[in-house]
């Protein structure tokens, strides 16, 4: 073969190989966009579902809400007490909230049948075990 031909080759090789990278590009942004929308979803699905860890009537479990305690950690207590799947959506869903007055520091009896409204709402008006 000779240069000119080589040199034909190698261009139509080099232009094919740069579509196929572009085509590569473009799916795998194709892909996170999808993966990021899928993840978008689930969240905000389960940020606004108001469901309670278990079906009534649920159990009872003590918890105590100390002094100097702020929203995140209570919501740290309530995940580990098994009244909340997610301490951090149980954050965000307290900040998007209409009230934001401070918990009532004590002995609460919550109950897994209740939402995190509920147990939010609770622990503001200190409604707790004395």
């Amino acid at each position: 073969m000779s240069d000119v031909l080589k040199e034909r080759a190698y261009k139509k090789w080099v232009s094919r190989m740069s579509i196929i990278i572009r085509i590569l590009i473009y799916v795998l942004i194709v892909l996170a966009l999808y993966y990021a929308a899928k993840r978008a979803y689930v969240f905000g699905y389960e940020l606004f579902r108001e469901e309670a860890k278990e079906l009534p009537p649920g159990r009872d479990i003590a918890v105590v809400i100390p002094e100097d305690a702020d929203i995140s950690m209570i919501a740290r207590i309530l995940e580990a007490e098994g009244l909340i799947d997610d301490a951090k959506l149980f954050v965000i869903r307290e900040r998007i909230s209409d009230s934001h007055a401070d918990p009532v520091p004590g002995s609460y009896i919550l109950n897994t049948s209740m939402t995190g409204t509920e147990i939010l709402e609770k622990i503001r008006e200190g409604v707790y075990k004395s």
